[in-house]
């Protein structure tokens, strides 16, 4: 059917022995399909290794904010032990009582900052271990597409052997 095409396009009657003539019609589409089939897997391969880069970024990410949360833990503890401390001297010396006050005020607010600032980091570590369990069941979603696939393209090509056999 391409060489009637071709014909009927070119307004000449085109060579019957040419290559691309010598397939059938059904092959040709067979060809096409089978063609269509593997840019589409290579396309969905390429975005499932995209989903990995970004699954290990976000769980390289994830070790980073895990690491800061426990070195903020370290120094909330020291600034604990700090204010414990500071309390403990307030309580012997009256003279400085005033200044050991402010210093005490100061201690407490950095305690809360930092506290905030776990707070904050525990959020976020939940929804990135959220993301990436999205990410992850992704990623599973795609594999089971690619091996379906597969599945389709090797039925494809089982199809069109038997045809070429059948002709």
């Amino acid at each position: 059917h391409r060489w009637i095409e071709d014909s009927a396009k070119s307004w000449r009657r085109m060579p019957e022995e040419a290559e691309a003539y010598r397939k059938l019609g059904v092959e040709v589409d067979f060809e096409e399909r089978l063609d269509a089939e593997k840019k589409l897997r290579m396309d969905v391969e390429a975005q499932l290794e995209e989903e990995e880069r970004s699954r290990r970024n976000l769980q390289e990410l994830l070790e980073a904010e895990e690491q800061a949360r426990q070195e903020m833990q370290q120094q909330l503890m020291e600034e604990e032990a700090n204010r414990v401390a500071l309390r403990t001297q307030l309580d012997g010396e009256g003279q400085n009582r005033e200044a050991l006050q402010h210093q005490f005020s100061r201690s407490r607010a950095d305690i809360d900052s930092l506290q905030s600032l776990l707070q904050q980091s525990e959020a976020s570590r939940g929804k990135q271990e959220q993301q990436l369990l999205a990410a992850e069941e992704e990623r599973r979603a795609m594999m089971r597409q690619v091996e379906d696939m597969r599945r389709q393209q090797t039925a494809l090509q089982s199809q069109f052997s038997r045809s070429r056999q059948d002709l």
